[in-house]
């Protein structure tokens, strides 16, 4: 879940939330529903099944889940492994650089030539 700390509830947007119902809920009574499994919002008004109980080897008929501890996994900020980033070594730079002058040396004779009257 995503974390904002300026306690604002951003609807559609960054907020969510995992949440159960209690036992006896109506809600859990018209979705078939039990008070172990755990649903997700993003507070658009609406919320879906998350996990049911039975998936994390909880009972329907018996669990009850009355608390939950969960780690935020960032969905957006993708992390680029360092091996990942083309650099260039100290050697490479000496070279471009080098090349650099080189073109630049020729360059600058052409031109010097073009501008000399004969």
């Amino acid at each position: 879940m995503h974390q904002r700390r300026d306690g604002v509830l951003q609807p559609n947007a960054a907020d969510e939330a995992l949440f159960s119902l209690g036992r006896g809920s109506p809600t859990l009574v018209a979705l078939g529903a039990s008070p172990a499994d755990i649903f997700y919002t993003d507070f658009d008004g609406t919320f879906s099944l998350f996990i049911p109980a039975a998936a994390m080897g909880l009972d329907p008929a018996l669990d009850n889940i009355d608390a939950a501890d969960v780690k935020p996994h960032p969905k957006e900020k993708k992390e680029v492994p360092k091996d990942d980033i083309p650099t260039v070594s100290q050697w490479g730079l000496m070279a471009m650089a080098l090349l650099m002058l080189v073109a630049g040396t020729i360059a600058v004779g052409r031109a010097r030539r073009r501008i000399t009257p004969a």
